[in-house]
């Protein structure tokens, strides 16, 4: 009779665990797919608030971790990977990236793994990696060969072409034609955009990504009218779509077109809503530009109080940021990660019928080349017998060897111009505004002759030269001048067409010639 008690009671007690447990379960998948359906409505209607959406992203995580629910577990790591390389957090980003890599590979869902290359490639552009961010675009478009989806396709190689046009820009010789073919580019992305069903969760905010990146380049490269254009359909899409990181980057491009126009208080007022909602949600990296825009914007007004004040901002900021990435993105986790995403045996066969492709052109040219210099060979004899006979009247009427004679003033003062170069080159970095003074002593004659040959340059644009003189990259220049590399881009690119000259090559070897 006791026996049977304890029975009756280990059995109730079975039953009442698994009962338990059951319940728990089904309570755990309810909350998963509660908050999978919040993630998914918040993005086909644009309420993406960043607080709100890693609170719900890294609740589903470790819900779906525990359940091993991969679709729950892969998105929230590609959304936590988003706002961590949005508001700069790139140890967070690379970590996640690392595992969500790992998760995808797993599971053969290259989709996954391409959309989340193509935000380590932004991460990696944050760092100042830039050919290694090269490399992992080259790497993200190999696996979305890879994807079945046609839309998921479409939709990514939309943001790799954005990411090729972006690249474009990061380039010291931007010419009219790499102006051309960015904006070709990104049309080109806005085209295929086009053909997302309307139904796809990710179609509004894949367009109106798309136009800000185009309209924003418009914008830069000073075309105005197409920017205005561009910005009057994000308007729209804004309105059932109120997306934060999106108002923020039309705010911004609302301000460069403004400022453009000459209309800089209505500039300063689009920049100063912009900075205040990237306070709001943390967004170190959109300050920081947006510092830079406002200290420029002030100056042409002649505010100077204003603008030393935003320009001290901005250099605060820039040093915290470059803090940061001091302190981010250790090499060797870099590498593995690289390691890995290059290491694909699906990929592999595409790298192996490239090479095949190129081993075929080498062997190709070889051949050409062989017969080119067997077919030259025969003329060369010919013509030795001739050359020794020239070469020996020459031999003949040859003076003696001249030894130049060592002129004292000429050494004094090449070693005076090596001093002034090297105090120049100091004060760029110390004070912009002392350097162009004493550039102008070093240099007396500059100003005024290339103002003389150029007459539609500005003392903004001249000051621009004086520092491609003295052989500064564009983002010495930015760095020095306290302005974004977009916008000492876009100056270079405006100072070029004004001197009507091809490339940053063909404008370094003019303003050689000035004085």
């Amino acid at each position: 009779m006791h026996n049977d008690k304890i029975l009756k009671t280990s059995i109730f007690f079975i039953v009442f665990f698994i009962f338990y447990l059951d319940v728990r379960a089904q309570n755990s998948s309810r909350e998963i797919d509660s908050i999978s359906q919040l993630l998914e409505k918040n993005y086909r209607n644009g309420d993406t608030n960043p607080g709100h959406t890693l609170k719900n992203a890294t609740i589903l995580y470790y819900l779906s971790r525990e359940k091993k629910f991969y679709p729950g577990q892969i998105n929230s790591i590609f959304e936590e990977v988003k706002l961590s390389q949005l508001n700069g957090d790139f140890d967070s980003a690379l970590t996640k990236i690392n595992e969500g890599i790992d998760l995808a590979r797993s599971q053969n869902d290259y989709n996954m793994v391409c959309r989340i290359l193509l935000l380590y490639q932004k991460v990696l552009l944050q760092l100042d990696h830039l050919s290694t961010a090269k490399h992992i675009l080259e790497r993200a478009e190999s696996y979305n060969h890879l994807v079945k989806n046609k839309e998921d396709k479409l939709i990514n190689g939309i943001y790799i072409t954005l990411a090729k046009a972006d690249l474009l820009t990061i380039n010291e010789s931007f010419d009219e034609n790499r102006v051309k073919e960015v904006i070709k580019l990104k049309k080109q992305a806005y085209s295929e955009c086009l053909k997302i069903s309307d139904t796809h969760k990710f179609k509004k905010a894949t367009v109106i990504y798309t136009l800000g990146s185009l309209a924003d380049s418009l914008a830069c490269f000073n075309k105005i009218d197409e920017a205005k254009s561009y910005l009057d359909i994000i308007d729209r899409f804004l309105i059932s779509f109120p997306d934060d990181t999106f108002i923020i980057q039309n705010l911004i491009t609302k301000g460069v077109v403004e400022k453009a126009l000459g209309n800089y208080p209505t500039a300063i007022g689009y920049f100063s809503k912009a900075i205040a909602d990237s306070e709001h949600d943390h967004n170190r990296s959109r300050q920081n530009e947006l510092y830079s825009m406002l200290a420029d914007t002030y100056d042409k007004m002649k505010d100077f109080e204003k603008a030393t004040s935003y320009s001290k901002k901005y250099m605060r900021l820039v040093d915290s940021v470059d803090l940061v990435k001091k302190k981010s993105g250790d090499v060797n986790f870099i590498n593995k990660i690289n390691l890995k995403v290059s290491d694909n045996k699906e990929t592999r066969n595409i790298g192996i019928l490239n090479v095949a492709v190129g081993v075929g052109l080498v062997i190709l040219a070889g051949l050409a080349i062989f017969f080119y210099r067997r077919k030259s060979k025969n003329k060369k004899n010919e013509d030795v017998a001739e050359y020794k006979v020239k070469d020996e009247i020459q031999d003949d009427i040859r003076p003696e060897k001249y030894e130049p004679e060592i002129n004292m003033n000429e050494n004094n003062s090449l070693n005076t111009k090596s001093e002034n170069t090297k105090e120049l080159i100091l004060l760029a970095k110390e004070d912009i505004n002392a350097f162009y003074i004493e550039f102008q002593k070093v240099y007396p004659h500059f100003y005024t002759s290339l103002k003389n040959k150029y007459p539609d340059l500005n003392i903004s644009d001249i000051n621009f030269c004086s520092l491609v003189k003295m052989n500064f990259g564009i983002k010495e220049i930015s760095q020095y001048t306290n302005s974004t590399i977009r916008a000492a881009e876009a100056r270079r690119y405006r100072i070029n067409k004004k001197m009507e000259l091809k490339n940053q090559n063909e404008l370094y070897m003019v303003l050689s010639s000035f004085n």
